[in-house]
Parts: structure tokens; sequence; C-alpha cells
């Protein structure tokens, strides 16, 4: 967004340090975050959205994932296991996401994000 200017990097940095903690705390997707911002605040487009917050996903989950082991946590067989299946379905779901066209995308975005706030409420 234009209306950032040179605060853009502090705006970005700020989303991150947010979204890990946020992330560190309950152990959520940090996509949850970082999509909405970058497509709001930052005129993304999804496709693009979803691209750049997988990329921050592995630094944020691979930042929780040690302290998690460090405090003895963390189910490494149960990680791994679930996180392979993940890691294939992602593939499919990135290869979709790129024929997918963007109002639907975003409309499958915003269903999500509506299901998962009904169900922690309720």
């Amino acid at each position: 967004m234009a209306a950032l200017g040179d605060r853009r990097p502090v705006v970005l940095g700020s989303l991150g340090v947010f979204v890990g903690f946020y992330s560190g705390l309950f152990g959520i997707g940090s996509g949850a975050f970082i999509i909405p911002a970058l497509v709001f605040w930052f005129a993304y487009q999804e496709h693009e959205a979803a691209a750049t917050s997988l990329a921050a996903n592995c630094m944020v989950t691979a930042a929780g994932a040690v302290l998690a082991a460090v405090y003895g946590s963390l189910d490494v067989a149960v990680g791994l296991l679930v996180g392979a299946a993940a890691a294939g379905s992602a593939v499919l779901g990135a290869t979709l996401q790129q024929r997918v066209p963007r109002r639907a995308l975003a409309g499958a975005l915003a269903f999500v994000f509506v299901a998962t706030a009904f169900s922690l409420v309720l």
C-alpha cells in the first residue's frame, strides 16, 4: 500500500513479531495473519500472499518446534509423520492454488477463517 511508504519494512517486521509470538503461544499457523495483512495492507494478490506466507511459515514453525523440543513438549515421531503427510499434500494444494481464480481463492480463505473463528467460540 502506497500510504505505508518508508514504513513498509517496519510494518512487515512488526507483523512478523506479532505472528511469531501468537504462533508460538497458540501453535497456530501464521498464515491466518500474514495472508490478510499482505492482501489488505500491502495490496498483494491472494496467490502471492499465500505463497509468501508459506515461506514465512517455514521459519516460524522451525523456531517454535526447536523451542518446544528444548522444553520437552515435542512429540518428534508424530510431528514428522504429520509433517511428511502435510508436505506431500502441500504440493497438491499449491498446484491447485495456481489454477483457482483469485476471487474463488479469496472466498475459500474467508470461509476457512470464519469457520475457524466460529469453531473456537462455540
